[in-house]
């Protein structure tokens, strides 16, 4: 059999040998080439003929595979070496040795062959990679990215993502979440599965279940309002620029319509399970959401009446507590907090970035400052408090809690983040 597909650095040598041994070694090649191949040949030809007696459920023809692309450009190499080595006798320059060697037979081919001297050594022809079947072009040429920089904080959302959604598939809010893009922008442990089966599989899609995403149902209110920020930025990347405005616009009132109505604290399950119902209908149908549509009104208080009747919908696992160990709870349930926050009139937290009290920075996707005519000096970026100029700012001590000295390591400046100012956000008059 030929010589493996993926050994190329193996028939470099070729260059170096003479024109009868690079002739030898496109026949080995393409001998190996032969036998990998032809399988596939015979399987096409009578899909051929199955299409010819009329059948009409009859799949694809098979492409050629990445070995069999291999063997075909190191054959398109080694006769270019050929070529050159031809070259090189015709006009004089090639080794007297060899040239005496391929004209007295093996035998003597190997007596009179001398080491060459010369100073010019004639190199392989680079081998470009194979690409996968979606790439037209290879993204790593020089024309494709030198228009691209690195960003200090990558807050990028990644293909895999905008992959399902072009496929007409909602993905659960959990795969917004901070660790989970992580994830997905370092490709640790990813998982695909192929959209559909056998010869009509096409693509392959981000298999989040085996990766173990956590169950959307069971998100904690903070957890889920930090993960819908990043929705919404995902929901406006996937039209082309500029075409996709209304789209966008709708999902952020449909989250401010939720957010802001006064049963949303008490009642977070029932909107929670709305809230995916609605992204379900939109990835399958695409129309642009509507709060102020009846049909809205009344697809939430379903959502509600349904969670009144039957609070415990979805229950969390429980692991029964053993005699030598205190319970387990769940991953997803919340830790448990100390006495004093468990009172109903715990305070509202602040926003750090807008003023406004009522939610987190980092759930906030408030377009204006609370202050008219301000601008914002803060972004929330992977949890952290960051100025325009990729400052950090400390959370702690905009909350008046911090007592660490902020020249110190990584510790965050000291500084309001609603206005730069030297005095925390709790004090600031923006808010």
């Amino acid at each position: 059999m030929g010589p493996p597909a993926d050994s190329l650095s193996g028939r470099f040598g070729v260059i170096g040998s003479g024109v009868n041994d690079v002739t030898n070694d496109i026949a080995e090649i393409q001998k190996g080439l032969d036998e990998i191949d032809s399988p596939r040949l015979e399987r096409n030809k009578e899909r051929a003929r199955r299409r010819a007696a009329g059948e009409e459920s009859v799949s694809d023809d098979e492409q050629e595979t990445e070995d069999v692309i291999r063997y075909r450009r190191l054959i398109d190499v080694v006769k270019r070496a050929r070529a050159a080595q031809e070259g090189e006798l015709a006009s004089g320059t090639g080794d007297p040795a060899q040239t005496t060697a391929s004209t007295t037979g093996s035998g003597a081919q190997s007596a009179s062959r001398v080491p060459q001297t010369s100073s010019t050594t004639t190199f392989p022809t680079p081998i470009p990679p194979v690409l996968p079947a979606h790439l037209k072009s290879n993204p790593f040429n020089d024309a494709a990215v030198l228009a691209n920089t690195f960003n200090t904080i990558d807050d990028s959302i990644t293909s895999h993502l905008q992959a399902l959604a072009f496929n007409s598939i909602s993905s659960p809010l959990t795969l917004f979440q901070t660790d989970f893009i992580s994830r997905l922008r370092k490709g640790q442990g990813l998982k695909f599965q192929p959209l559909g089966h056998g010869d009509n599989a096409k693509p392959r899609l981000l298999d989040w279940e085996t990766m173990k995403a956590d169950d959307e149902r069971h998100t904690a209110r903070d957890q889920w309002q930090t993960a819908y920020n990043t929705f919404l930025r995902f929901i406006a990347s996937l039209a082309d620029p500029g075409q996709g405005d209304a789209i966008s616009e709708g999902w952020a009132r449909h989250y401010n319509r939720m957010i802001s109505d006064p049963d949303f604290m008490p009642q977070f399950p029932a909107f929670r399970d709305f809230n995916i119902d609605m992204r379900a209908q939109f990835f399958q149908r695409r129309f642009v959401v509507n709060p102020d549509d009846p049909k809205w009104e009344s697809m939430l208080n379903s959502a509600k009446i349904r969670h009144a009747r039957d609070p415990i919908a979805a229950p969390l696992p429980f692991t029964p507590p053993s005699a030598s160990s205190p319970p387990r709870l769940s991953r997803s349930l919340p830790p448990p907090r100390p006495h004093p926050y468990v009172q109903s009139f715990r305070e509202e937290p602040l926003c750090l970035r807008c003023g406004l009290p009522g939610h987190r920075a980092s759930a906030c996707v408030a377009t204006t400052p609370s202050k008219p005519g301000r601008q914002f000096f803060v972004d929330c970026s992977f949890g952290r408090i960051v100025t325009k100029d990729d400052r950090h700012v400390c959370v702690r001590y905009n909350l008046g809690k911090c007592t660490s000295t902020p020249s110190v390591g990584a510790h965050g400046a000291h500084i309001c983040s609603l206005c730069g100012a030297n005095h925390a956000a709790t004090q600031c008059t923006r808010n």
